[in-house]
């Protein structure tokens, strides 16, 4: 559970990331492609690595 608890803590981190894009307008490009691209891909990647953890022992 407090590995989740991380995950979780992780993805909170970068939508934050993303609401301080969308909100300020003094971002710089390069923050705003940055932040963007390693929210995207946490957020896509933890849910599918969750899962697989959760099914691997299963096929043990």
């Amino acid at each position: 559970m407090d590995e989740i608890k991380g995950y979780l803590a992780i993805i909170t981190m970068l939508l934050g990331v993303q609401t301080l894009n969308a909100v300020s307008d003094n971002t710089s490009s390069l923050f705003t492609e940055v932040g963007g691209a390693l929210a995207i891909l946490v957020i896509l990647l933890v849910p599918i690595y969750l899962l697989g953890k959760a099914v691997y022992p299963k096929l043990r």
